[in-house]
């Protein structure tokens, strides 16, 4: 999924090496998704506890460039 954000080389602007990872200021709870979005090959689960506020999914995706186009499909 080179056009997303983790699968492209943009994320190395996000390398810490105080850390010696790659560190995302962003909703831990989303991130969850996104990390089985790569593990599903390319299919977008959001889990029904998680956030429901369409504003920071909307975010969300963005920042990761996640979308329709790049995926199978999203539930």
């Amino acid at each position: 999924f080179p056009d997303t954000l983790l699968g492209s080389s943009d994320k190395n602007t996000f390398w810490r090496d105080d850390l010696n990872a790659y560190y995302f200021d962003r909703n831990r709870e989303f991130f969850l998704s996104v990390q089985q979005f790569y593990q599903l090959k390319g299919v977008f689960r959001y889990p029904s506890h998680a956030i429901e506020d369409p504003v920071v999914i909307r975010r969300e995706l963005d920042f990761y460039r996640l979308s329709a186009n790049s995926s199978d499909g999203f539930s």
